[in-house]
């Protein structure tokens, strides 16, 4: 028999929660929106109201799963610890994160590979936001002469969306430690590019002094 919920968004989330639970253990292509539905405890036709198709709910559970990530990359960038390191977390933990992710449950890269062009559009926000975390970094690197940025936005914004490109599918890594090291050394190697010289000149100039 359904449940009964005090809200709309109780019946969506529970589809989200049963969905997850099922491709993780079942994979994508083996899960129905039926099963879906009745592991949630609601007709099929109820989550057709919520959801167009089992894709959409796979991407809906993207959504989250980036959103969840963003919140604790806000945390990092609004952190008391050395701006560098800051930065560089901010632009690594996303990675790890989604990879660490992908590795555990291996059915999710399953689905990001058939549906990547439909996962770039969702994460699309995500991205730029990221990008904005990261530039109100820069920014204070700037200002502290650790950094010497000329344009924070659109190097954050740089930094983004090519770190975007280390989420899955893997083609050339194995496991999520591969995915990760890689990245922190492609992050080591475009900060070296925005550190200020040791006369602090190049960051007197990004200041506009």
């Amino acid at each position: 028999m359904p449940r009964r919920y005090d809200t709309e968004e109780d019946k969506r989330e529970r589809i989200l929660r049963a969905a997850w639970q099922r491709i993780r253990q079942y994979g994508y292509a083996k899960t129905t929106v039926a099963e879906i539905a009745a592991d949630a405890g609601i007709a099929k036709g109820t989550a057709y109201l919520y959801f167009r198709s089992k894709s959409d709910i796979m991407l809906a559970l993207v959504e989250e799963t980036n959103r969840r990530v963003l919140e604790e990359l806000v945390t990092i960038q609004r952190g008391d610890g050395p701006v560098l390191e800051r930065l560089r977390e901010v632009m690594v933990h996303r990675v790890r994160a989604i990879a660490e992710l992908v590795r555990r449950h291996p059915h999710g890269e399953e689905f990001v590979r058939s549906y990547k062009p439909e996962i770039v559009k969702r994460v699309e926000s995500f991205v730029r936001t990221q990008g904005m975390l990261a530039a109100a970094l820069i920014h204070e690197g700037n200002q502290e002469g650790t950094l010497s940025v000329q344009d924070p936005a659109a190097t954050g914004l740089l930094l983004a969306e090519l770190f975007e490109r280390f989420t899955p599918p893997y083609d050339h890594a194995t496991t999520a430690e591969e995915v990760v090291d890689f990245a922190q050394r492609t992050f080591d190697l475009l900060l070296n590019g925005m550190l200020a010289p040791p006369d602090g000149s190049s960051a007197r100039r990004a200041r506009g002094e």
